[in-house]
């Protein structure tokens, strides 16, 4: 190791000043020793061993003085650099805790002063403010060298409250003291609450405690307003005649039923008091009657997905066992929860509907009598066309084609008086139609040409040809057909075009609100007339509404009227487009039935054999007429007038082996046993017998229903040969044709 390496690790090493000096020492020591002997050498020649030995003892005694030394102060150096650390340790950590108090201590300072709460720091001992932020200064009108100056209690406008609350909160460190309401003062002298929240802790070995007071001046003004609108309500609902106001918990999903406010009129509504329907809402709910809650919870559902408010009419059953009419309106809301809420309203409206009704009533009077006259208007045209062709007949000399000409007209003027009968039947009893599969294609092609029948209108039909059958009464579906047309044309009285057209649809979609999806034959009506103004549409088919004059084809405010009822009766839809200036186009869909025939063959002519026909009715022209018609197609036939005399006849007539192999009974006798009610008695007599009810109330339950009061036909009055042809054919199929 050379002397430069030694020399650079000497300097380097932290003690080096201790180390060069033991160096220079023994160095010194060593120099005298040599330096002795050089003298000796010198001055005696020699070299003096003893002055050489005592010079080196002297300089081993100096060396062995110095060493301790140097040695300690080498090993109290290490002590003198550990304590130089720590001081320096400890310097830079109270230098460090000091920054960081000050920075907490403007940190609180910030937040004190930044808290929109007015805060105190307060002596518990002598109750004196210590501190207040800026807040508290603006919240109570003081400057903060004032505040410093004053006691707590001196803000108090209840001095002695405070004080004594104050005495009894117990001093527990760090917990948070709460006292809900305070009346304090401020500088100009105006009282207001307070809500204070305090925390008691030791400062600099005194115990404070710091106080924060929040104005509740608002929140006490919005918690009374509210109160007042919910005492204002509540004696509003409670005091709402025939109503009552309500609120539903319906969970987060919808499917809860939960009443969590309900007025005091439904005892009156409902015959439970507010208790037991909060306990358990089925007791509102299980009133409903069962044939609307598909409707409310349809109206209900839709709501939900718009979150918009429905209303519905609905029925509920008391317990007493009465029904009423109630309307229920809510609008649903989510909650801060997620659960979704009903506000709502029920009002009872049985009075009303009662109201409309009796209003209906009297409407349907009034327009029966205008209908009734607008009726014997026609059915005098019509008795003058009979009357005049059968005084023809009578009063002069005819030949066979001329009596057959006065006789279809006779037929045609009776035949259209059997359609104003039908009409007045359906509009007064809302006859309900007694159906059968037809073909639409038959009614149109026999329909149309004949109501546009000696005008200057022209007709084109497009139907399909493969159109399906419908499930219709002819003769009511005939009279929708000629309503529409006769529109028509006198919508054309200089002429034009009519076109009408059939085809098969199939709904997947509900196009319309009341029509399921389905099969169904559309057919539409096009005229090319002036059209309707748009304020009038809505009214289109509003009863006795019409923009022509009254009387025979001049409208009777009813035709458009009965043709939506006939077409609701059938389960289908109507509807109507005109533009003013452009026409008026009409839309019926009917549900079809494409699995049936297309095509409807009419009775086959089978003339039966000559069974026994007992015919009982009370009209003796009636019974007259049918007995000869029997007789012509080859039947042998006996007539009563009343139920207990057909039963008579029957019994004796299978005592005797003479049976009637069908009966024709007329379904209501004046004065006397009906149909109805001797068909029981002709059953116990004989259970096979084959039996026809008749009667013009088509719309009778026995006469849509037949098969389930015991009969084998319905005959509808006034009938034509070959309907009464078609019903013995099914009677007796396969009976012999002798005529």
């Amino acid at each position: 190791m050379n002397l430069q390496v030694l020399t650079t690790k000497l300097f380097s090493h932290p003690r080096w000043p201790l180390y060069l000096v033991l160096i220079i020492s023994v160095a010194s020591q060593v120099f005298t020793a040599v330096m002795n002997t050089i003298n000796s050498l010198i001055w005696w020649k020699r070299i003096d061993l003893d002055l050489i030995l005592i010079g080196c003892i002297d300089s081993l005694a100096v060396t062995l003085l110095i060493a301790p030394a140097a040695i300690y102060l080498i090993r109290h150096s290490f002590n003198l650099e550990e304590m130089n650390r720590n001081l320096q340790k400890e310097i830079a950590e109270r230098t460090q805790a000091e920054t960081a108090l000050r920075e907490s201590e403007e940190n609180y300072r910030q937040l004190f002063e930044a808290e929109s709460d007015a805060i105190f720091l307060v002596d518990n001992q002598t109750d004196r403010i210590l501190q207040a932020n800026q807040a508290a200064c603006a919240l109570y009108g003081y400057s903060r060298e004032e505040l410093l100056g004053m006691k707590n209690a001196d803000l108090s406008a209840e001095p002695e409250q405070t004080q004594k609350v104050t005495r009894e909160t117990p001093i527990i460190p760090d917990q948070v003291v709460t006292i809900p309401l305070r009346w304090h003062r401020k500088k100009d002298g105006n009282r207001f609450p307070v809500e204070i929240s305090g925390r008691f802790f030791v400062l600099k070995d005194r115990p404070v405690h710091i106080a924060a007071m929040r104005d509740i001046s608002r929140r006490m003004a919005s918690e009374e307003a509210l109160r007042e609108n919910e005492t204002r309500l509540r004696i509003l609902s409670d005091s709402l005649p025939g109503g009552l106001v309500y609120q539903i918990d319906s969970g987060e999903e919808g499917g809860l039923r939960r009443f969590t406010y309900i007025s005091g009129g439904v005892e009156m509504l409902h015959g439970f008091s507010v208790e037991e329907v909060l306990e358990d809402a089925q007791k509102i709910y299980g009133q409903v009657i069962e044939e609307d809650i598909p409707l409310i919870a349809e109206r209900e559902a839709l709501a939900f997905a718009d979150m918009k408010t429905f209303s519905a009419e609905a029925r509920i059953r008391m317990p007493s066992g009465e029904v009423r009419w109630r309307l229920f309106t809510s609008a649903p809301r989510r909650l801060a929860n997620n659960h979704l809420v009903w506000d709502g309203i029920e009002i009872d409206i049985t009075e009303q509907k009662r109201m409309e009704e009796e209003r209906m009533v009297m409407s349907k009077l009034e327009s029966t009598g205008i209908l009734a006259g607008g009726i014997a208007h026609d059915f005098n045209n019509l008795l003058s066309v009979i009357i005049g062709n059968i005084d023809q007949l009578e009063a002069f000399d005819q030949n066979r084609e001329e009596m057959a000409n006065s006789l279809k007209e006779v037929k045609k003027a009776a035949l259209e008086a059997r359609g104003l009968t039908k009409q007045f039947i359906t509009f007064s009893q809302g006859g309900d139609p007694i159906k059968k599969p037809t073909s639409l294609t038959h009614l149109l092609q026999e329909q149309v040409p004949f109501t546009l029948r000696g005008s200057a209108i022209k007709w084109e039909m497009s139907l399909s040809p493969d159109l399906w059958v419908a499930e219709v009464d002819e003769i009511q579906m005939g009279q929708v057909i000629r309503n529409i047309v006769l529109n028509a044309r006198e919508a054309m009285p200089e002429g034009g075009r009519v076109s009408v057209s059939a085809q098969n649809v199939e709904l997947n979609e509900p196009t319309y609100p009341s029509l399921p999806p389905g099969p169904y034959i559309k057919m539409r009506f096009t005229d090319q007339g002036e059209g309707i103004p748009e304020d009038i549409l809505p009214k289109i088919f509003d009863p006795y509404f019409s923009t022509k004059q009254r009387g025979n084809q001049k409208g009777m405010g009813l035709g458009l009227t009965i043709c939506r009822s006939i077409i609701q009766k059938h389960g289908g839809t109507i509807s109507l487009d005109s533009q003013w200036g452009r026409g008026t186009t009409l839309d019926i869909y009917l549900p079809a039935l494409p699995e049936a025939a297309s095509i409807i063959t009419t009775a086959k002519e089978v003339l039966p054999g000559r069974p026994r026909i007992l015919v009982m009715d009370d009209e003796e022209m009636v019974r007259t007429m049918a007995g000869t018609i029997l007789d012509r197609l080859g039947y042998q036939v006996e007539l009563v007038e009343n139920g207990q005399k057909a039963i008579e006849v029957f019994q004796t007539a299978k005592e005797h082996g003479q049976p009637f192999g069908a009966v024709l009974l007329d379904l209501t006798v004046r004065g006397g046993l009906g149909g109805k009610e001797a068909i029981k008695e002709l059953l116990k007599i004989d259970p096979q017998v084959k039996s026809i009810v008749s009667s013009g109330y088509d719309e009778d339950p026995v006469m849509q229903q037949y098969e389930q009061y015991g009969f084998r036909a319905a005959l509808t009055k006034p009938y034509l040969i070959s309907d009464l042809k078609e019903v013995l054919a099914k009677l007796f199929p396969k009976a012999e044709s002798t005529n």
